[in-house]
């Protein structure tokens, strides 16, 4: 597919270089971390510590984006319920409350069961909830689906929270403060 106005050498790049994988992505970032335009093949390690620091900062936002993706559509889901506008905003405070509350439930698993398996077992209650938000018919099945996607919002957000304990488990002394 030609593209105007692009120069031939960067319509090149693009090509050879598509930005839709997850694993492109984190090649052109490994490339840009490593200042020589060439994926750092000098410390290796650096390519692991700059996937792991992407995939943390992905995971924390997902909280942020949750709520604040929604806000917008709030009219919308009110006309499409059949529902008031109060009705429709006491979903955010449904979200607001369950996210506050996993957070603290968050921290202890993840210490008793490791990071991993609570941020993946988050992660799915979060689609979970993402699922159930996109088919509820009614307001309580959408305040349903708000409170279990926002426990899962909680525990990929508590990603911050964990992502400072991974960052500190991987660093240390100047190398922490630069991550």
């Amino acid at each position: 597919m030609q593209t105007p106005n692009i120069k031939p050498e960067i319509r090149r790049s693009i090509n050879s270089h598509p930005a839709d994988t997850m694993e492109s992505a984190i090649s052109n970032i490994e490339t840009a971390c490593s200042g020589t335009g060439k994926p750092n093949t000098r410390y290796p390690q650096l390519n692991a510590d700059v996937r792991s620091i992407a995939l943390l900062t992905a995971l924390a936002a997902v909280g942020q984006f949750a709520s604040n993706i929604y806000t917008p559509s709030l009219p919308f889901v009110a006309a499409e319920l059949n529902i008031t506008a109060a009705q429709a905003q006491s979903t955010f405070g449904v979200f607001l409350l369950s996210f506050a509350a996993m957070q603290l439930v968050y921290g202890p698993l993840a210490d008793r069961f490791g990071r991993r398996p609570v941020l993946f077992t988050a992660f799915t209650l979060f689609l979970l909830g993402t699922i159930i938000c996109a088919m509820a018919a009614t307001l309580q099945i959408l305040l349903a689906g708000r409170t279990v996607q926002a426990a899962g919002a909680a525990g990929a957000a508590s990603a911050l929270i964990v992502s400072r304990a991974v960052t500190r488990d991987r660093f240390d002394g100047i190398e922490l403060q630069k991550s």
